[in-house]
């Protein structure tokens, strides 16, 4: 089974809460927990199940058979497997693992696996998957006042929890981002509180786990084109329900999928412009979608969280809302523009490709 969800959303925790339960239960004979990450390498893989099950199982070369070991470990036996925070969208590479392990022998095993990537769900699961929803602004807030150390039971100032749903609406339904800020938070002013509100996540401590996440699934988009599709989405505001055949066409005036493959048509390109949005939604790098009656999406936006990282991806082309102005001499290669005043053009190269006004886009 599967479990999916964009970083921070709480996989990893719903992964580990399933498999303390199974531990209580002793259904299995042996429980494995591997953290798998990048790069998939099958070898890799078993070397540290084969560690897990005994700690002082010797590394395995490239020479030695890893399953060997696995199978000593695992004779006759039932097993619980979590392979936690998988990339790999090679088909081929996970058949040898599964091959692998259902070489060992009489041993019979379930399999969880967490994963940002609904292409990996696809390729791992034969189970119906488990897709993560946000969490609600009252989950959060409650994530965010146990993390900030505050009692239900004592009164709060209205000028305070107004300043705390405020960030809590920063956090986006987001479990990990709720708990980054509210441990921030803990015995801390309301001036304090009100600085917090205009910090980006990583800023943090704590933050850099979820900027690693993100880089990990921008790392995931193989092509460059894709990623610059990917940053050119900061430039809608936070929030902005997203036309997806809106985007394709400024996606496509840009050039960008044309550069992928320059002897296409239009009609090649657009679907291009269409595989680009389906994987960055696989990715989950786009969230709360609206489909027509077909089940195709029409709309979506852009988490605050994921859209703060493509404003990072994006800085040294773009010049958006969020953006400080001041720190914009020298930057000579911003491309595109979005919400800014009309003073600012007077700093901007002559080579922009693309503005976006306050209320619309062009």
């Amino acid at each position: 089974m599967a479990i999916v969800g964009m970083p921070g959303l709480g996989k990893t925790t719903l992964a580990l809460s399933i498999y303390e339960e199974v531990e209580m239960k002793n259904d299995f004979d042996k429980l494995i927990w591997v953290k798998v990450s990048v790069p998939f390498d099958v070898n890799s893989i078993l070397n540290k199940i084969s560690k897990f099950l005994s700690p002082t199982t010797a590394e395995i070369t490239e020479n030695q058979d890893g399953l060997e070991i696995l199978k000593q470990e695992l004779k006759g036996k039932m097993y619980f497997l979590v392979l936690d925070d998988v990339w790999n969208e090679d088909r081929e590479k996970w058949e040898k693992l599964k091959t692998g392990l259902s070489a060992l022998d009489s041993a019979r095993g379930r399999i969880i696996v967490t994963t940002s990537s609904a292409q990996v769900a696809s390729i791992t699961g034969t189970l119906k998957r488990c897709d993560l929803r946000c969490l609600s602004e009252d989950e959060c807030w409650s994530i965010l006042k146990h993390k900030a150390g505050i009692d239900d039971s004592a009164p709060m100032s209205p000028d305070l929890e107004k300043i705390g749903r405020e960030i809590v609406k920063r956090c986006g339904g987001v479990p990990l981002v709720a708990q980054v800020f509210g441990s921030r938070m803990h015995n801390k002013t309301k001036e304090e509180w009100l600085s917090i509100q205009k910090t980006r996540t990583w800023d943090l401590p704590g933050g850099e786990r979820i900027l690693s996440d993100l880089k990990l699934s921008f790392d995931n988009l193989t092509s460059p084109f894709l990623k610059q599709c990917f940053a050119y989405c900061s430039m809608f505001k936070k929030d902005f329900e997203i036309e997806k055949d809106n985007l394709i066409q400024l996606w496509m005036a840009q050039g960008l999928p044309f550069h992928h493959s320059p002897n296409r048509s239009d009609q090649e390109i657009e679907d291009i412009g269409n595989e680009y949005f389906n994987t960055l939604w696989e990715n989950c790098l786009f969230h709360d979608a609206t489909k027509d009656d077909c089940g195709t999406i029409t709309k979506c936006k852009m988490h605050d969280v994921v859209h703060d990282f493509a404003e990072l991806v994006a800085i040294s082309e773009s010049l958006t809302w969020d953006s400080n102005i001041d720190e914009m001499d020298g930057k000579r290669t911003i491309r595109h523009v979005a919400g800014v005043p009309t003073s600012v053009f007077e700093k901007t190269p002559e080579k922009l490709r693309s503005l976006f006004s306050n209320d619309a886009v062009p």
